[in-house]
């Protein structure tokens, strides 16, 4: 016992050295989270345990299920929650869904589920116990089942607009964009670059979560970019009549840029949950580095531009979209990987590139700018295909879909979805083919 009480004492003392007050503080608090979250769970028990006992009785007659969402961050409470909207409209008649949800990460997509499934917060404990009791498989709801492997045929049959906005958000975001200049009918894309200050947000998050997960996203700081290389697309883009909002919870640096079809709102004090979500689904299109929020815009039909992205194998080619990824250099020679090197390096993590030699470098402003070029040309139906983007494309494809890992990560492929073809051009059939001297030019 004194052994124990040394030891906790130990471990508090070298937290506060490390850490602080303030460490030992969100400690004890975690500490006290977890005792009344565990004396909850016992109390709840005392209803919760015989009802899902009598639930399971009659699962002959009608069966009722439990789940709820991967919440926590918006890319990943989107796809949950339309994939569970998809499957709640197919249920069978006898058949009953019941969600709850956890933390959450963005109130409105939180009310547009409410308002699309049944959440009926007590279900957080019947979940619980028929997790925990054994027999409940089948009353059970996955929970981010398949993540974006299995998203492209679900899409298919959400329709556009499943999850609607009411007439009064409509109103609300409308009076927004007229307050910052735009006028009815105008274009307006959606830019978001990811950034370092993504640890930041991610710090926020855990906070407000009223978690202490010491969880580290620095090995997801490859797909970080400097939001000055798009600047020069940016004001093209604003130049051909096309408002540009930056979105962003939290940004590192504000835009370099005065123009006035530019709207910087990840530095606007009139953000929020709603305009986040509304601007995303609304838009004409998104620029992105794939980021997460952006899977809104996949939702509700509008086109995709991913740039500076990686790993290649994780392209969202579900969608409608134009990929151009950043480049991958073998740290060593110098030499490009070629698109069958690419794949099989494909990982999640920044540390596994350093590992096994490989280094990034970001799309410049140039190649931004063709891509942002040959994207809204696209959208707009003014993009002419050469014989030779089609080949090329065709035969990126095809190698796409012959690495063993396609089905593992993608169920299927847009008719519209490309990779640059100022990119695929750049490249050439070496970085396809893997032709022997298939150097960098960097």
């Amino acid at each position: 016992m004194n052994g124990s009480r040394v030891g906790f004492m130990g471990r508090q003392l070298a937290t506060w050295r490390l850490g602080g007050w303030a460490e030992v503080n969100a400690k004890l608090r975690i500490r006290k989270v977890r005792f009344f979250y565990n004396c909850s769970v016992w109390i709840n028990a005392i209803w919760a345990v015989p009802v899902v006992l009598l639930l399971r009785s009659v699962r002959p007659i009608v069966m009722i299920r439990f789940g709820s969402f991967d919440a926590t961050r918006i890319g990943h409470f989107v796809l949950d929650s339309v994939r569970h909207f998809v499957e709640y409209r197919r249920q069978p008649p006898n058949t009953i869904d019941l969600f709850w949800f956890g933390p959450t990460c963005n109130t409105q997509w939180k009310l547009m589920v409410r308002r699309s499934l049944p959440i009926v917060q007590a279900t957080r404990w019947l979940d619980l116990w028929n997790r925990r009791l054994p027999g409940g498989e089948e009353h059970s709801l996955p929970c981010n089942n398949g993540g974006v492997a299995s998203i492209g045929k679900i899409l298919e049959t959400v329709g556009v607009g499943a999850l609607t906005f009411l007439p009064s958000e409509n109103d609300e975001a409308l009076a927004w964009l007229r307050g910052k200049g735009w006028s009815d009918g105008e274009p307006f894309v959606c830019l978001l670059v990811r950034d370092p200050a993504f640890l930041t947000l991610d710090a926020l998050q855990n906070k407000l979560n009223g978690t202490n997960t010491h969880q580290k996203w620095s090995y997801h700081n490859y797909r970080d970019s400097n939001i000055e290389d798009y600047v020069p697309s940016m004001e093209w883009l604003a130049n051909q009549g096309v408002w540009v909002i930056r979105m962003g919870k939290i940004m590192e640096r504000p835009i370099p840029s005065r123009h006035p079809r530019i709207i910087d709102y990840a530095f606007d004090n009139t953000k929020s949950d709603f305009l986040d979500v509304w601007l995303f689904a609304n838009c004409s299109g998104c620029i992105s580095t794939a980021t997460g929020i952006d899977f809104v815009s996949c939702v509700y039909g509008v086109p995709n531009l991913f740039v500076n992205f990686a790993p290649l194998g994780g392209l969202w080619a579900f969608h409608e979209m134009v990929a151009v990824p950043k480049h991958l250099y073998w740290s060593e020679t110098g030499a490009r990987l070629t698109l069958d090197e690419t794949l099989h390096h494909n990982y999640g993590s920044s540390f596994r590139y350093a590992e096994a030699g490989i280094r990034f470098a970001d799309l410049d402003s140039d190649e931004l700018m063709n891509a942002v070029q040959e994207f809204w040309k696209r959208v707009i139906g003014l993009w002419i295909e050469s014989p030779e983007d089609q080949l090329l494309q065709s035969r990126f494809w095809t190698a796409f879909q012959a690495w063993d890992g396609f089905d593992l990560n993608h169920d299927t492929i847009h008719p519209q979805a490309r990779v640059g073809a100022g990119w695929l051009r750049k490249m050439g059939e070496g970085y396809i083919f893997g032709a022997v001297g298939f150097q960098s030019d960097r």
